[in-house]
């Protein structure tokens, strides 16, 4: 059972709550359209939700990946957006895109070890 599936029979009382819902679904990757129809609201509504409540939207033909990373990793990829003029979201994009957009052979060349199974020990 989903996140969405287990609160979907409670009813939505306050915008908090509603953002939470559709924070939920678009993680789910459900379009603001597929989330209007779900919730009984309009796709502009939904949309200034995402936008008030600061809550990432796809593009049609993105996938969206949640990462965690050490935080002097993150200090640079701050400091490569800033001295780029993008986000950090846009220059982790930049940096994926400079090892995987040649395709899977290539990018598992570049990787090397890392491209390769992890072997744990003991099996």
């Amino acid at each position: 059972m989903s996140n969405l599936q287990q609160i979907s029979t409670i009813p939505i009382r306050s915008r908090r709550e509603r953002a939470r819902v559709v924070n939920i679904m678009v993680g789910e990757g459900k379009s603001t359209r597929d989330i209007a129809r779900e919730l009984g609201t309009s796709h502009g509504r939904v949309s200034q939700i995402c936008q008030q409540f600061g809550i990432p939207l796809s593009r049609g033909g993105t996938q969206r990946f949640s990462i965690w990373t050490p935080r002097r990793r993150g200090r640079v990829i701050e400091a490569l957006a800033e001295r780029a003029g993008v986000s950090p979201s846009a220059m982790l994009d930049r940096i994926i895109g400079s090892v995987v957009d040649d395709g899977e052979e290539t990018a598992a060349k570049r990787l090397g070890k890392l491209a390769r199974p992890v072997n744990h020990r003991g099996q």
